[in-house]
């Protein structure tokens, strides 16, 4: 087995970006094709818990602005190539080449990421393979398995019921009300089984004012991302009749937005020294951005709107979504010790990673739900009843119905939107709710007495390391 380098080369690193970046880009239209699906698609080879972190460990260059630079290239290329080519694929050779033209880039990136990774970031020279054995079994030895598995069943029967629930199977179903029952039951037995952990997955710090309502925001916050951004197409496709070629281009606007609006914040916070002025304006575009969607959804389909102003109400969100998450993440790392920040910044990850899949499952349940009680009047043969299935299964099918039946289609998935849109709107609430009585990002140590010599953080000494490209 070759040994990987201890740092990758600068040819090596650039064309690992490269093919990482062409993956990414073809992976984004990937579930918004399939807005009809029952079950949700993950979005993509690289997901989004892993996008930063890949970065870092690619781009071995010891300029930060050089490293920001490149990683936000690598994001508004992935994001508006991905936006731009990925209708234009389904309509030329269907939904389904979307993930076979991903393979030979994604297995090009993994085979460049396992050979030109760095093994470690710092390696001491005197350090022998015997020891990092006896120090990885030591660290396994230690590692909460027990609550790691609970944490794993819990979010399956999360995911199980979010994505069947109502949609491919009726909430009556036995396994639906099996895993209603068993999921409190083990987030009980995870709250147990960490509390006497020694190192537990979910430490204790997590749960604790203010982190923990920057954690449940966080989770908010991916939540109202991935709404949006799952949803674009469907939206389009299913509310306006668009082709997919057509719907994608509105991807674009707020793709790009969410990294350039990154960037600024990024900036802005480390002139400031402070993520207080931006988090206070991100609550602001988010909300707006929430009731925007909303008249997106209720009053531009009756009118004759032009394309530029639904980008604009998609736009909005994602604005807010982007200038919130690097706020919030250096505004949780601020009020911490050193020795807190990956604890407090992997829990952070994770909530992130959870709001992303939880809004795939909920917002697919959601509007299929509505929109099957919506079209339950109008089911009075069993003729309609195929046609209307058909839809559900091929939104091409839309196209080929007949009035008035087309047009109560329409009018089922656009209230199916409305209710979708009408949560994004109950979470940006929660979020703003969320944020009442947290510091504005000043050190708080939690144990002085304890703190490691040169502990104390100051706000700058964050910011030329913080870059969330989260979209």
């Amino acid at each position: 087995m070759a040994v990987r380098s201890q740092h990758a080369s600068r040819p090596q690193a650039n064309t690992t970006r490269f093919y990482l970046s062409i993956a990414a880009a073809l992976c984004q239209p990937v579930r918004l094709h399939r807005p009809q699906d029952h079950l949700p698609v993950v979005r993509g080879a690289v997901p989004a818990r892993h996008r930063p972190g890949c970065r870092r460990a690619l781009l071995d260059l010891p300029d930060s602005g050089e490293v920001r630079l490149r990683a936000r290239l690598v994001g508004v290329d992935h994001y508006g190539l991905g936006s731009v080519s990925g209708g234009t694929i389904v309509d030329r050779f269907g939904w389904s080449w979307l993930y076979k033209i991903q393979l030979p880039f994604a297995l090009v990136t993994l085979v460049m990421v396992y050979f030109f990774i760095p093994w470690t970031i710092e390696a001491s020279e005197d350090t022998t393979s015997r020891d990092e054995t006896t120090e990885g079994r030591r660290l396994l030895s230690l590692f909460d398995w027990t609550g790691a598995l609970v944490l794993v069943i819990s979010l399956l029967l999360l995911v199980f019921v979010l994505g069947t629930a109502g949609n491919v199977l009726p909430w009556t179903n036995p396994f639906v009300l099996l895993a209603l029952f068993l999921f409190p039951c083990t987030v009980y037995a995870l709250v147990r089984v960490e509390a006497n952990a020694q190192k537990p997955v979910l430490p204790p710090v997590l749960v604790q004012f203010p982190f923990r309502n920057i954690m449940i925001n966080a989770f908010f916050l991916s939540i109202i991302n991935y709404i949006v951004m799952y949803n674009v197409t469907f939206f389009f496709q299913a509310v306006l009749l668009e082709t997919p070629a057509q719907a994608s281009t509105h991807l674009v606007a707020p793709s790009i937005a969410f990294t350039v609006v990154s960037a600024i914040s990024g900036a802005t916070i480390a002139r400031l020294e402070t993520p207080k002025p931006t988090l206070r304006i991100s609550q602001v575009m988010l909300l707006c951005g929430a009731v925007g969607l909303m008249v997106m959804a209720t009053i531009l389909p009756r009118t004759e709107t032009p394309g530029a102003l639904y980008n604009i109400c998609l736009a909005m969100p994602i604005l807010g979504v982007g200038m919130m998450a690097p706020s919030a993440l250096l505004l949780l790392l601020g009020m911490s010790d050193r020795n807190n920040h990956a604890t407090l910044n992997g829990g952070f990850i994770m909530m992130r990673s959870l709001g992303g899949f939880t809004a795939t499952s909920i917002s697919t349940t959601i509007v299929q739900n509505v929109f099957q009680q919506t079209m339950r009047p109008f089911m009075t043969s069993e003729e309609i009843k195929k046609k209307i299935d058909s839809v559900r299964l091929n939104m091409d099918n839309l196209q080929t119905l007949e009035e008035p039946l087309r047009a109560q289609v329409v009018n089922a998935y656009r209230t199916g939107f409305i209710v979708l849109f009408g949560l994004v709107i109950t979470l940006s609430v929660l979020i703003i709710f969320g944020f009442i009585g947290v510091s504005d990002g000043q050190v708080v140590q939690e144990a002085p007495d304890t703190a490691e010599p040169g502990s104390v953080t100051e706000m700058e000494d964050l910011m030329g390391d913080t870059d969330d490209s989260d979209g």
